[in-house]
């Protein structure tokens, strides 16, 4: 869930993704939801930065999957087109992440 979970500092390839309203008022931003869900359950607050960076990674795949069977289909849908751009944003993401 917290790979589709956007915040206003984030890129635009993870706030073209618009898959939760997130950036909506009232919603946290990921580090808040990590230490609530860490309060409400009576658990340490984990280093999520592994599981995040395995989130976007595993996302960022996906989406490469889906534009390569667009490249090779003759059923071309173009919202597909994009994605291409998108799985590499999303991969500079995940390695500015690392970076941190």
């Amino acid at each position: 869930m917290l790979s589709y979970w956007a915040q206003e500092d984030d890129p635009l390839a993870m706030l073209s993704l618009q898959q939760m309203p997130t950036l909506e008022p009232g919603f946290p931003k990921r580090d808040k939801l990590i230490a609530q869900y860490a309060e409400r359950t009576k658990t340490k607050t984990l280093d999520i930065l592994p599981y995040k960076v395995l989130a976007q990674f595993r996302l960022a795949v996906v989406f490469q999957q889906i534009f390569l069977r667009y490249e090779q289909s003759e059923d071309r849908i173009t919202q597909d087109r994009q994605f291409d751009k998108l799985a590499l944003g999303l991969l500079d993401f995940t390695l500015s992440n690392l970076v941190e």
